[in-house]
């Protein structure tokens, strides 16, 4: 007879797709991210409030360019801009620590001296945007 967390870890996988792990969901559908309008995240149907000023704007920062690493000096730049205190750069190691929390680890990486979301293009409105207007265009051009 199965163990309850083997069956726990069974349910999570049927729920969480091919990505699942112990503990965690990896789907790519699970979590939405909209910048189009209000910035707000949704996490299997349910919203996550971003509610500091500071963490949303690192956000829509990086939700800007999505899988490309954003340096920490371009992310200082960006929060506080030529009036940066100081404790700048704990201060976003701090924001980051606290999105992660609210996105996972896994979609919010340190890379290369800045930090990047994994994210797919499917995650994102815009992302779903673009991907209607390219194929509203390849349409009217006949190339799709």
């Amino acid at each position: 007879m199965p163990s309850n967390t083997d069956v726990m870890r069974r349910l999570e996988r049927i729920e969480c797709g091919l990505f699942a792990t112990v503990g965690r969901c990896y789907n790519r559908l699970v979590i939405d991210f909209r910048i189009l309008g209000s910035l707000e995240i949704w996490d299997r149907g349910r919203l996550v409030e971003v509610r500091r000023t500071k963490q949303r704007a690192l956000l829509a920062m990086l939700l800007l360019r999505p899988r490309e690493v954003r340096s920490t000096d371009t992310l200082v730049d960006g929060l506080w801009g030529e009036s940066a205190p100081r404790t700048s750069r704990p201060a976003l190691r701090n924001y980051v620590s606290q999105l992660r929390g609210l996105i996972g680890s896994e979609i919010l990486l340190t890379r290369h001296g800045g930090y990047v979301l994994d994210i797919a293009d499917d995650q994102i409105d815009l992302g779903r945007f673009q991907a209607r207007v390219a194929e509203g265009r390849a349409a009217v051009h006949g190339d799709g």
